[in-house]
């Protein structure tokens, strides 16, 4: 095997999620509901999940620059050179408060492995290569930070190019779907697409396939896969 190679989380959280999720279902033995039924919590959660998806895949929390001169006083007591303090005004301070959010939004099963990406950082073995990724956030005694490779992401390590807008009114359900576990098909697109009078070319619009999972806990739907 090569030798390791340090990467940034961008590309390698979105190859661990892809890796682990899949459209295999639990038993069949009960109906998937109706789409009237659910329609408005699938609203809720594709349009909370546009947040969380920045936050883990696009442009991440404001932060004070490392190479801007008027915020050097904030690491003179850090060791972390490639992390940046999240600004004091931004809504969440703390691994926990994301946490808090993103639990509204995606399945406890799916959010065990983006937080293990996230906040711990991840190996993959790419038969080739040993490609280890540092973690997306960190908390230290100063506060909440963030890689500085979220601004200056490295080689194929994007960040979300735009956020993603949903025809609500093409939502299917698809086979293989249960009470437990559902295939959904909806058109959407990205919003840097649409013209400025807000029509969107049809050669932009696409058919995605999402999924849901019923939580035992509460006995409401999640996302099961990133919505981006």
């Amino acid at each position: 095997m090569k030798a390791k190679k340090i990467r940034p989380l961008i590309a390698c959280i979105v190859a661990t999620v892809m890796l682990f999720t899949s459209l295999s279902l639990v038993s069949c033995s009960t109906p998937p509901p109706e789409i009237d039924d659910i329609r408005e919590r699938i609203i809720y959660l594709l349009e909370e999940s546009q947040e969380i998806n920045s936050i883990f895949w696009g442009e991440g929390l404001p932060v004070y620059e490392r190479d801007d001169p008027k915020y050097q006083e904030f690491y003179t007591d850090t060791e972390m050179t490639t992390y940046e303090y999240v600004t004091l005004d931004s809504k969440y301070q703390s691994i926990d408060s994301i946490k808090e959010s993103a639990e509204k939004v995606y399945s406890a099963e799916l959010l065990e492995r983006i937080y293990q990406a996230a906040f711990d950082g991840v190996s993959l073995d790419t038969n080739d290569a040993l490609i280890v990724s540092t973690a997306r956030f960190y908390e230290d005694k100063g506060g909440l930070m963030q890689s500085i490779y979220v601004r200056n992401p490295v080689g194929a390590d994007l960040s979300i190019s735009s956020e993603r807008v949903f025809d609500y009114d093409s939502i299917e359900i698809l086979v293989p779907s249960n009470g437990s576990f559902i295939n959904v098909s909806i058109d959407s697109w990205l919003k840097s697409d649409a013209n400025p009078d807000g029509s969107v070319p049809a050669s932009k619009i696409t058919n995605i396939k999402l999924q849901f999972a019923l939580s035992e806990t509460d006995n409401l739907w999640y996302l099961d896969s990133p919505s981006y």
